[in-house]
């Protein structure tokens, strides 16, 4: 299971939104741990690379109207629901990138320097069967 290690905030003008992290994290607790395992692979690994990930979202599926269908065929435009988060969001919550105030996370004796965006950018992808897609294709 993992947990939030340490606290540490970068911006020193701002707080840490205590708040904000600590419901994504319950919110990744209640998650398959398989979305956490997804998540882990892609920051420490690096198999798939963010910026691909990044490209693949905003660009790629822009251009070439990429469309997802759920399980509950439901049909998922995957660049409209990606504006829709950045509207729910804005950028700082919702970034592939590390830009923000940063927090260690633990999972499986792995240490890992995350941002609640990234965490919540990759719950969605991940959810969402983003990062599925661009593995298969």
């Amino acid at each position: 299971m993992p947990r939030v290690k340490k606290l540490f905030v970068i911006e020193k003008k701002k707080k840490n939104n205590n708040n904000q992290l600590i419901m994504l994290y319950q919110s990744l607790i209640k998650s398959k741990a398989s979305y956490i395992d997804k998540f882990m692979k892609i920051i420490v690994q690096n198999k798939l690379k963010i910026i691909i990930i990044e490209y693949f979202i905003t660009n790629y599926s822009k251009k070439h109207q990429i469309i997802i269908k759920r399980s509950n065929n439901d049909f998922f435009y995957i660049n409209d629901e990606y504006k829709n988060q950045l509207k729910s969001f804005n950028k700082k919550f919702f970034d592939p990138y590390k830009r923000n105030n940063k927090f260690e996370l633990e999972h499986n004796k792995q240490i890992i320097i995350t941002t609640v965006g990234q965490m919540n950018f990759f719950k969605w992808a991940i959810e969402n069967q983003i990062i599925n897609y661009i593995e298969e294709h």
